[in-house]
């Protein structure tokens, strides 16, 4: 996938911190800048150096939708406007999308989102399968685990003949 059609992830923000222990609990005891430093972590660490462009859309209330842009970071930040919704945006950026070409999959457990961006071409992945896949180790890890298991079954079944 080359980066002119990278595929762009759509992360509904504030849905994706209260349904994550992890940043739920971040979100209840440091507060809602916290949860969402902890969840930009999460997808910067997952996505810098691959070809996905993920925006992460939060409730603002400005009266100008706001975007903000890391350093070296593959997330683009997105705070509504206080007279749209977050839901609204990423129906509308979804559509947007769809109509350049672009593939795209957001990241909600929202039902009227999933819907909505279902109704432009779009994908989606529940939020719970989205941080298993962040947490997930990488191929080379997880053969290694497989691989130090299968030994120590060996080991353990020649220590008991």
């Amino acid at each position: 996938m080359s980066a002119g059609n990278a595929e762009v992830l759509l992360v509904d923000g504030y849905n994706a911190i209260h349904c994550t222990p992890g940043l739920k609990a971040a979100l209840e005891r440091r507060g809602p800048q916290a949860a969402r430093e902890a969840l930009l972590a999460q997808l910067n660490a997952r996505y810098r150096g691959t070809p996905y462009r993920v925006i992460v859309v939060f409730d603002g209330d400005g009266d100008v939708e706001t975007t903000e842009t890391p350093r070296r970071s593959p997330c683009r930040i997105v705070y509504t406007r206080h007279d749209e919704s977050a839901d609204a945006a990423i129906a509308r950026m979804a559509a947007r999308e769809r109509a350049a070409g672009r593939s795209l999959c957001v990241i909600t457990d929202d039902h009227a989102v999933r819907g909505a961006v279902a109704d432009v071409g779009g994908r989606h992945t529940a939020v719970g399968e989205h941080h298993r896949q962040l947490n997930a180790p990488d191929r080379n890890r997880r053969k290694l685990a497989q691989t130090r298991a299968y030994i120590r079954r060996k080991l353990d079944g020649k220590a008991v003949e």
